[in-house]
């Protein structure tokens, strides 16, 4: 009886070991890209992100939960910063009340990534993020989205 084992490709850098002290832009997808991050979902994951990066050593420069994704800017503090370990700790986290209730799982396989590589890009990056709500069409005005922060990123009324 031969059993064949189906092996999901991650799309990573073959040498490169995301440890470190690194900038990275993170997209994390939802199963089937379901609209479901709203509501306590959505403060969940945000709750859950300051944790991991707590957790993980990492700074959030900036974060828009969408209603089928979630984009971060993350900046490793320590050389133990470990991008996907954060990651999956956040996914396992926000995940398990989901799989509880729903009985299925809440994010796609993996995520996508890039490193950034030059200060500028820090700057571009979280205003593509923080405006990402504004071209989805979710908001007028980037600022009135509830669900974006960070640490380059201040939303009137909040700090």
């Amino acid at each position: 009886m031969s059993a064949t084992r189906r092996y999901i490709t991650r799309p990573r850098l073959k040498d490169f070991d995301y440890t470190g002290t690194y900038t990275y832009h993170l997209v994390l997808t939802t199963r089937g890209r379901q609209a479901v991050l709203t509501g306590a979902v959505a403060d969940n994951c945000i709750s859950e992100l300051g944790e991991s990066a707590a957790l993980h050593e990492f700074e959030v420069l900036a974060f828009a939960v969408m209603p089928n994704h979630v984009h971060l800017l993350i900046v490793g503090l320590s050389a133990q910063s470990n991008a996907i370990r954060f990651v999956q700790r956040l996914k396992q986290k926000t995940s398990y009340a989901w799989v509880q209730e729903h009985g299925e799982k809440l994010w796609q396989p993996s995520f996508y990534d890039h490193a950034i590589r030059h200060q500028e890009e820090v700057k571009q990056t979280a205003r593509y993020i923080v405006e990402n709500p504004v071209r989805a069409g979710l908001t007028r005005v980037w600022d009135d989205w509830p669900l974006l922060g960070g640490t380059l990123v201040a939303p009137r009324g909040r700090s």
